[in-house]
């Protein structure tokens, strides 16, 4: 999954906004964070509740997501919260679970088999 498939799988979400910025550096790690945030979001609310939120940006910030949103929603909050905490324990680079923090030139959150390959770069 890249983030044009991400936020095309997503069109209930996105109808008639600009579309977030996804910044991560690598995109295969917490795509599917998002994902599932996405698919949650559109579970939860029908078509005019998902008119008023909107999805700002996703980057990584000091080894975690960070979900900007626009809403006065605090169950679409809460939601973005539980995505930002799960990007905590799954690597950013790959998705495998059990990831932890590593410390190179700027914080990751790494499974053993990516933090050998970004060391080895």
């Amino acid at each position: 999954m890249n983030r044009d498939h991400l936020l095309r799988r997503h069109p209930r979400l996105f109808a008639g906004k600009a579309l977030p910025r996804i910044d991560l550096v690598d995109d295969h790690g917490w795509l599917p964070i998002l994902d599932r945030l996405f698919f949650a979001l559109e579970a939860e609310f029908d078509d005019e509740a998902l008119r008023d939120i909107e999805i700002v940006a996703a980057y990584s910030r000091n080894a975690e997501l960070v979900i900007e949103e626009r809403a006065q929603v605090r169950r679409m909050r809460n939601l973005c919260r539980l995505a930002e905490q799960d990007s905590a324990r799954m690597c950013e680079r790959c998705g495998a679970d059990r990831a932890y923090l590593r410390r190179h030139s700027q914080l990751r959150t790494l499974c053993e088999h990516c933090a050998v390959q970004v060391v080895s770069r």
